[in-house]
């Protein structure tokens, strides 16, 4: 991005050199996202903030900006810059992470393995080597009427920032969205103004190392202990409710931690009863201020601005407020049906409701009636209420609150009334110069959210909607900027590996493809496509919906990849055009889905079959879940005879890996060679990623290695005229030479048992007016003699094995005689080792024969 300045002359201080002058120095701070110093300047007294920004370019991969605004106590962004990205390249991690949640996550799956971290969390807090770290200064001379000023500086958790002032004023902190990073060796005890309407708060305490030092203590200033504790794997988190609320107002509280030298992260929030004049969701609360003195925290009161007896955040609330006093009641009533206005498309989608001020003033644009107007401003003025002194919605859903969901076009959704709004030319002047600074503000500060955020996919393509309708609604050229960036890396993965779309075309959830998430985005942007007509947004949109038509069934959700839910989209089928599902009947094709080498699709005039080869969550995510989120192999997601059914199909059994763990593999209803590896360990080959994937030709190969057992998995699929060849073979892991190098271990690799395990449907086609009957497994020998059905309680040697689902189905049939048996689940077991086998011994070639009614 290019260097954007508004309102103050700058000057630049070289490589980490600043002139030694007087003033106060704060202490490095990184940023979790980002932090607010709230500055006490009585007198009105020009003053110089100089701010020191470093970049470790550790977790995050491509530019990485910070946003820098100073306010004065009016609300007047007196600096407002975005600083750009060092130059340097970054991710030397390669870890696909979001916030702190999924750093920490990574973190334990190592500790719990009796691993330690390469590198270690507190490594750049350490100040030898943070005084390494490149250096960047930059200087704004600042000046307005007296009171609190807010310096604001947002980046990522990559970002180190320290700030003089000079002349030295007093200053307190507050981090947000969550954590604030504290150093006990520049201060241990802080002090905490509790709000005027707080009736308790939620805190947070973290390390990323581990084990963790130290005690921390919260008490009052008469000594009453509300919270001690100490950091316990990774994490703390307590919930305090004052026991009498109305002793807790505007009180002062005193941090403590003692026993400690190192870096540690606090969130604390003050918890406040229901708004029911703001609307916002979740539970309303505020980041506390860290403050150096009690008088401090007195002259800051948490960033609060006490008006009328009502407590506001910012300035231009209280003016909006003022101004919607001095205007009659009946002339912002309106007719029930005003919340029904024709044609509305909702912004969200189904999945969460419109603020009465966007449906208003839909019906203001149908018949324009001046008070449908005003009722729209005063709903709009509710949830503009919600932005706390961090120019963030003050709201927390237990102790986080992803800003994707409650800042973004998902629950906040005032982004495209405020548009609305500011189109009109007659509405009033003085409210549309407070809406516009409320965007500013709003706009600037949600393009920076983007940790934690870019995570669910399905919230995250919302911030891109709504820092459209801001940017628009602003028509300010910065964060024309800002919109263009954020919308670019979401579609390109320059907010990281695995976040936004994929190479595939969908939109990822939760570093991976989840079939029902990732569909989402085709019920919420139809709103901002036909309002705003962005061409890069309808193109991400069009592509996204082309790869469901490839991914969906009629029958069964068939999304063994899903990393997340076990559901199927939350869209119907399309049957007509060129987003028409694949699996109808029409021309032959064989494709490598979106051109990603990740989803493979052929249709033949009697079968389509879709498999799936790439990316999925990663194993310190499902360890923090309930097992393993989806899986992929090559595995066989679905295979279909256009026109009368789906006969084979990979499922999921519930949501964020329930029932889903390796170890529970012999109930999976999945496509995958499983069994137990010798020393115990299952065998799970579909839990692998084939990032070699590609098609030549007529055929698929590809192959990776089984994630937590030492094997690699190889698997083909022929796409022939009337039938599919299928491939799968073994081989020890390849990192064998290695971990062989000293002392070769003969059983490293070595197998106990294993099966090609096929899933089908369990009933037949549903006939008019009769229940479904079973669906027939049945065997049969080299020369076509019938076996009979396969059975549950043994194995039966065969050469075919027949599926059918009422007339139609597929004939497997076998390179060679093998055992089979019915599997839990509706599934077929191919017996390839029942002994103790060398991998490179296991290996399997069997033809998918389509059948249907003569």
């Amino acid at each position: 991005m290019r260097r954007w300045l508004y309102g103050v002359v700058l000057l630049i201080l070289g490589d980490g050199t600043s002139p030694a002058q007087e003033g106060a120095v704060s202490p490095w701070y990184r940023l979790y996202d980002g932090i607010t110093a709230y500055i006490v300047n009585p007198q009105g007294r020009e003053f110089t903030v100089e701010c020191q920004i470093k970049d470790s370019n550790f977790l995050e991969v491509g530019p990485r900006e910070v946003l820098v605004k100073v306010y004065d106590p009016q609300g007047k962004a007196v600096v407002r810059e975005v600083i750009p990205d060092d130059g340097i390249p970054g991710g030397d991690t390669e870890v696909a992470a979001g916030g702190w949640d999924h750093v920490a996550w990574l973190l334990a799956y190592s500790y719990q393995r009796g691993a330690t971290p390469l590198v270690r969390w507190r490594h750049f807090h350490e100040p030898t080597r943070l005084a390494a770290l490149p250096q960047r200064s930059f200087r704004y001379r600042v000046h307005g009427p007296p009171g609190i000023y807010r310096l604001l500086l947002v980046g990522c958790p990559d970002h180190f920032v320290s700030f003089r002032l000079t002349p030295g004023l007093a200053y307190g902190v507050a981090g947000h969205p969550y954590f604030l990073a504290l150093e006990p060796r520049h201060q241990r005890r802080h002090f905490l103004y509790v709000p005027r309407g707080a009736t308790g708060v939620n805190i947070v305490l973290s390390d990323l190392d581990w084990p963790s030092p130290g005690t921390f203590t919260l008490r009052t200033a008469q000594g009453d202990v509300l919270f001690r504790g100490t950091i316990q794997g990774l994490m703390t988190t307590a919930s305090v409710a004052f026991a009498d609320p109305s002793k807790m107002q505007e009180a002062i509280l005193e941090w403590e931690c003692t026993e400690r030298d190192a870096v540690y992260l606090a969130d604390v929030k003050w918890t406040f009863p229901q708004q029911k004049a703001i609307r916002y969701r979740g539970t309303y609360a505020v980041a506390a201020v860290w403050c150096p003195d009690a008088d401090t925290a007195r002259q800051i009161r948490n960033g609060a601005i006490e008006h009328g007896g009502e407590v506001f955040w910012q300035p231009f609330q209280v003016r909006l407020h003022d101004w919607l006093q001095k205007l009659p009641q009946n002339e912002r009533s309106y007719p029930p049906e005003a919340l029904k206005p024709r044609d509305f498309l909702p912004v969200n989608g189904p999945y969460y409701a419109s603020p009465p001020c966007d449906l208003l003033l839909h019906s203001y644009l149908e018949k324009p009636e001046r008070r449908l107007l005003f009722a729209a401003i005063e709903d709009l003025a509710k949830g503009l209420r919600s932005i706390g002194p961090n120019d963030l919605p003050n709201v927390t859903l237990g102790y986080f609150a992803n800003m994707a969901y409650e800042f973004g076009n998902y629950a906040w959704l005032n982004w495209r009334p405020a548009w609305l709004l500011l189109q009109r030319s007659e509405a009033p002047e003085e409210v549309k110069k407070l809406v516009h600074e409320a965007m500013l503000t709003c706009g600037d500060r949600l393009a920076f959210c983007r940790t934690w955020e870019r995570v669910n996919g399905n919230a995250f393509a919302q911030i891109v909607a709504a820092l459209a309708y801001s940017s628009r609604a602003t028509g300010d050229p910065l964060q024309q900027e800002l919109f263009r960036t954020y919308l670019q890396r979401f579609a390109n993965g320059g907010w990281g590996p695995r976040v936004g779309i994929g190479p595939s075309g969908f939109c990822q959830e939760g570093f991976g493809y989840d079939h029902h998430y990732g569909s989402y985005i085709l019920a919420t942007w139809p709103a901002v496509l036909r309002d705003l007509k962005e061409p890069l947004m309808q193109q991400i949109y069009d592509r996204i919906r082309l790869g469901y038509s490839y991914t969906m069934n009629e029958e069964s959700a068939a999304n063994p990849w899903s990393s997340r839910t076990q559901y199927p989209p939350h869209r119907p089928i399309e049957r007509e055009g060129e987003f028409a599902w694949k699996g109808l009947p029409g021309p032959d094709f064989t494709t490598s889905v979106n051109g990603g080498n990740e989803w493979f699709a052929a249709r033949r005039s009697r079968y389509y079959i879709l498999t799936y080869h790439g990316r999925l969550t990663p194993k310190w995510a499902g360890n923090a879940f309930l097992g393993q989120i989806g899986y992929g192999g090559g595995a066989l997601c679905q295979f279909h005879i256009p026109g009368y059914g789906t006969v084979l199909d990979s499922r999921l059994a519930g949501d964020y890996g329930r029932g889903m763990h390796p170890s529970q593999w012999r109930q999976f209803h999945l496509h995958t060679l499983a069994g137990q590896m010798a020393d115990g360990r299952p065998l799970v080959a579909a839990d692998s990623e084939h990032l070699n994937a590609r098609l030549q030709g007529q055929t698929v190969q590809s192959s990776g290695e089984v994630r937590d057992a030492p094997v690699q998995v190889f698997r083909q699929y022929e796409y022939q005229p009337d039938a599919v060849q299928c491939s799968v073979r073994l081989s020890a892991t390849e990192f064998r030479p290695l971990l062989d190098l000293w002392i070769p271990h003969p059983q490293r690799s070595q197998i106990a048992e294993a099966y090609e395990i096929i899933p089908y449907l369990p009933l037949q086609a549903a006939k008019k007016g009769q229940k479904p009957k079973p669906t027939q497994v049945t065997a049969e020998d080299a020369q076509g003699k019938a076996l009979g059905p396969v059975p549950t309680d043994r194995s039966l040697l065969a050469r075919k094995v027949r599926i059918d689902r009422g007339g139609f189905g597929v004939i497997i049939e076998l390179d060679r005689d093998r055992p089979v048996r019915l599997g839990p689940n509706h599934t077929l077991w191919i017996v390839l080792a029942d002994q103790p086998t060398e991998p490179d011994k296991i290996a399997l070639t069997y033809r998918l024969v389509p059948f249907v009614p003569e």
